[in-house]
């Protein structure tokens, strides 16, 4: 059932606009990218796997790093350097959006800015959409160092 005052109430939030449709796709990439290392771990286990996905991103990709290990040393390799390197710098990147503070800057636009260890300042929609586009090439590169596992659907 729906909930129209929620729905009435998401319509509201004061938002930029320019950068919704940004965030939108670092969501939508993250979701492509843990679904490629969950079909990835299915693989390697022997099977696809329909059953429900508990791990968050970087659970999966340590989880996948662990299976790896049981690998021949020539498919463990660059799955083990995919996790290491790519995959939780593309995680990290994913964090950086999902993990903001979100401000009304000096020009009266809401925003929202990096914090922490995701260094600091204000995202533009140009950053947030090269965040998107590295957990999108971040799944191509997964495939790739993958290439060695066989996947039984195929």
């Amino acid at each position: 059932m729906i909930d129209t005052l929620a729905v009435q109430r998401a319509s509201a939030i004061p938002c930029d606009e320019d950068l919704l449709e940004p965030i939108g796709r670092v969501v939508w990439a993250a979701i492509r990218l843990q679904h490629t290392v969950r079909d990835l771990i299915g693989a390697i286990e022997g099977e696809l796997s329909q059953r429900p996905f508990e791990p968050t991103l970087g659970g999966a990709i340590s989880n996948l790093r662990k299976l790896a290990s049981t690998l021949d040393p020539e498919i463990r390799q660059p799955i083990e350097e995919w996790c290491a390197g790519t995959g939780t710098t593309a995680k990290n990147a994913r964090d950086s959006v999902l993990h903001a503070v979100a401000f009304t800057a000096p020009d009266g636009k809401q925003a929202i800015s990096r914090h922490g260890r995701h260094g600091s300042g204000r995202f533009t929609a140009d950053e947030i959409n090269m965040i998107a586009g590295t957990l999108e090439l971040a799944a191509g590169k997964l495939y790739e160092a993958s290439s060695g596992v066989k996947r039984p659907w195929n």
